[in-house]
């Protein structure tokens, strides 16, 4: 949903004490010998140290990844003060880009961002200013901290990171697989996600392996410096930011463990480090393969393109914003409010049966209304859909509301009605309670009685 480069050190660093791998495991690729004017090239003085400390991060990270740069990676050096201006003009750039008017409708209408959220301001938080290095896409250059002290461990990791982050690029393209298009009434911000958390996976799994090359003494600075990081907040927003590191290395792990199955030793590095450049080359295109990395290893995403579902509510309401919430969305969602057991089986079920969504908002004036059609491959995950939203939303607003479609249902600020038929499902929230008309008359309007 968030038109992102999926770089949010700050929100992801807690996460990497949990993936972090607890014993050593071969390593190799790119020639033994490493030659510093084949990985970078300086595009400003610095001090010796800080430049053999980067070259030597290069190099590690090229053998740990398995890919040495096609040219050599530009590296600007950068005083502390310059690294900050420099990634909040990233930052800057990166959350202008983004579509976040219709966006943050469509979150706050579902119950997902709160009226007083600032979506813009969640996403530049997740930049961390004080980073050792950042790799912008734009310029195709690497930023480093340049200082006379020694990089630390963190440094270090954080510089292997977006180094494979250049590597990638210069494979892969960034620029296209973060992406979302520019058209918002036809954005895939499902598809975007799935594709960000291959690229984030693997830039996590390689800087994690990359850490295994550390001396024992370091590894544990390395450990303690990732305890003192503040933990991201969990809601809805800041679980899609932090979803490509967490959810992208373990569909890295999953796919490079399967394809070195049965394999040893530098065979086995091989065929993992081989199945991540299929992934960036050929990436998933669901969050749905992503938490289910066999169902991407299968080739058995199938067809999830959902048509804007596009009704003639009248003339003067004007078409703001279209896209996908996706699996993962859904299943974040209706999760958040404490769920029961029972709800949270409904919600997975739910997930599992997700073929595909689109959701599209309208505004007439101060009124907005989302509508919305999501597909299942079977009437029971339909089913457990309703289950899970309509107890969401009771939940929400403090009432117990139908299990099951067909239902309509209003308050002050809220209207919603919700039918099915079969493995699919319809539904339209309006801003207002005198909106309820509005919305049944909408889902009515897509074939659903």
């Amino acid at each position: 949903m968030f038109a992102r480069s999926a770089r949010r050190i700050v929100a992801v660093l807690g996460l990497l004490a949990l993936c972090a791998p607890q014993q050593s495991h071969e390593v190799i690729a790119a020639p033994t010998q490493c030659n510093a004017r084949q990985q970078v090239t300086f595009l400003t003085a610095g001090d010796a140290a800080s430049q053999s400390g980067v070259v030597a991060v290069a190099c590690a990270t090229s053998k740990v990844r398995g890919l040495m740069p096609h040219a050599p990676i530009n590296v600007r050096m950068l005083d502390t003060n310059a690294l900050r201006n420099q990634i909040t003009q990233i930052t800057q750039a990166q959350v202008a880009a983004e579509p976040l008017v219709g966006i943050s409708t469509t979150l706050q209408l579902l119950g997902a961002l709160g009226p007083k959220q600032d979506l813009a301001a969640i996403d530049r938080s997740q930049y961390n200013v004080n980073s050792a290095a950042d790799y912008d896409i734009r310029t195709k250059t690497l930023y480093v901290r340049g200082s006379k002290a020694a990089f630390t461990p963190l440094d270090r990791a954080i510089i292997a990171h977006e180094y494979t982050r250049a590597l990638q690029d210069q494979y892969f393209g960034l620029a296209g697989l973060l992406s979302n298009g520019a058209d918002p009434i036809s954005h895939n911000s499902d598809a975007l996600l799935a594709r960000e958390a291959v690229v984030e996976g693997d830039a996590f799994t390689t800087m994690l392996n990359f850490t295994l090359t550390f001396s024992r003494q370091d590894q544990v600075l390395f450990n303690q410096q990732l305890q003192r990081s503040s933990p991201a907040a969990s809601d809805f927003a800041h679980d899609r930011i932090g979803f490509p590191a967490s959810q992208g290395t373990n569909f890295v792990k999953y796919i490079m463990a399967a394809a070195a199955k049965g394999k040893k030793g530098t065979a086995a590095t091989v065929a993992g480090l081989t199945a991540v450049n299929h992934a960036l080359a050929n990436p998933p295109s669901t969050t749905r393969a992503v938490l289910n990395p066999a169902i991407y290893l299968q080739h058995s995403e199938g067809n999830t393109t959902q048509a804007v579902p596009e009704v003639p509510i009248g003339q003067n309401w004007q078409e703001i914003e279209s896209d996908v919430l996706g699996a993962f969305g859904i299943n974040d969602l209706l999760t958040q409010h404490n769920t029961p057991a029972a709800l949270t089986r409904a919600a997975n079920d739910a997930t599992n049966a997700w073929q595909g969504d689109r959701w599209v908002v309208y505004q007439h004036g101060a009124s907005l209304m989302l509508i919305w059609r999501v597909h299942f491959s079977s009437t029971s995950g339909a089913q457990a859909f309703q289950r899970a939203l309509l107890a969401f939303t009771g939940t929400r607003f403090r009432t117990t509301l139908s299990a099951l479609a067909p239902m309509d249902w209003r308050t002050t600020g809220f209207a919603i009605s919700i039918r099915s038929h079969g493995a699919d499902v319809a539904l339209a929230i309006g801003s207002s309670g005198d909106l309820l008309a509005t919305c049944t008359r909408s889902v009515n309007l897509l074939g659903f009685q």
